[in-house]
């Protein structure tokens, strides 16, 4: 199946998982998986370019360790949370990263599925928003 990597890691994969945690029939149980150990692969090896990305580009210390700053931001439920950011030699190396990183999370990658149908569900209840973030997952 043919997705991009952001969309792979913010929706297909969570979906995924949040799946996992039916009670489901063997099959159903196999095939989910196998899939989440296929989209782990593809999710760790994105991790790894975006890391590579960053740091090779951010201030290092002496200990030639990436530079990091502390930050308060508010997260969706209102609060205040704090949270580290690399630290870039100038605006300009932090715009060029952030483009770097949009042109890897637009990237679409080949990820192994196995697939069911939706006969396999049985009577567990799914929701359409869940049938969409799982595209070719589920068959007819």
């Amino acid at each position: 199946m043919k997705i991009s990597n952001l969309e792979l890691k913010a929706s297909f994969q969570p979906t995924l998982v949040e799946l996992a945690k039916s009670k489901t029939n063997a099959r159903l149980s196999y095939n989910i998986a196998k899939t989440i150990k296929s989209v782990g692969s593809a999710i760790d090896t994105f991790d790894e370019a975006r890391k590579q990305i960053i740091e090779t580009r951010c201030n290092k210390d002496d200990a030639g360790k990436p530079v990091t700053e502390e930050k308060e931001v508010i997260n969706q439920q209102g609060q205040t949370v704090k949270v580290s950011d690399y630290v870039f030699p100038n605006d300009d190396v932090k715009k060029e990263v952030l483009g770097l990183l949009q042109d890897l999370e637009k990237q679409e990658v080949d990820v192994e599925i196995y697939p069911v149908s939706l006969d396999d569900f049985g009577s567990i209840e799914i929701s359409g928003l869940t049938l969409l973030a799982l595209k070719e997952f589920v068959t007819e």
